[in-house]
């Protein structure tokens, strides 16, 4: 690909993250698809398209990009999390979940596949992996804002308050951190 190619997806890729951005998701969207006319192999563009999609709840093109995205590569574990999310989306929990525990065997410490895992398994009514998932994901990833929080939500559901006060406390002294670092 030309140098020149090159700078026009950045800028393309670019131009439709500043519009995601402010949630003008159509314009998004056609800056993303013009960037894969230039390079219809690029994993960013197709993944941002995808979440595009996601966003306008046209789960079924965002499930083409992001099944695209592993053509390309099978190791985005990215993709793996998004395509189960849209399962989840559509209330395919057992997908949702086949594609969470592979995204997490490619990578083992990445911490909101063991978020959204928990999501699932909340959803299904499964208390004990819910906070084992929220755990795992807090494990490897100690500042893990959403599983701390969640896991705190699922405690206090069990009626385990200590537990809960506990989770929300980390999550407050974890957001307090970050937000006067920014």
């Amino acid at each position: 690909m030309s140098a020149e190619n090159s700078n026009s997806i950045d800028f393309l890729l670019q131009q439709g993250l500043d519009f995601q951005k402010n949630e003008n998701f159509d314009e998004a969207a056609e800056y993303f698809k013009s960037a894969l006319k230039i390079n219809p192999n690029h994993e960013d563009v197709h993944y941002n398209l995808g979440y595009t999609y996601d966003k306008q709840v046209q789960l079924d093109q965002a499930l083409e990009c992001f099944e695209k995205i592993l053509e390309i590569n099978k190791n985005y574990v990215k993709a793996y999390v998004s395509i189960a999310t849209v399962y989840f989306n559509k209330n395919n929990l057992d997908e949702s979940i086949k594609f969470l525990q592979q995204a997490i065997q490619i990578d083992p410490n990445y911490a909101e596949a063991y978020e959204r895992l928990g999501w699932v398994y909340e959803n299904q009514n499964k208390i004990d992996q819910t906070i084992e998932s929220f755990q795992k994901g807090i494990e490897t990833n100690p500042n893990h804002f959403e599983c701390l929080y969640n896991l705190g939500i699922v405690y206090e559901s069990q009626g385990k308050i200590d537990e809960g006060i506990a989770c929300y406390k980390k999550y407050l002294r974890q957001t307090q951190i970050t937000y006067r670092l920014k």
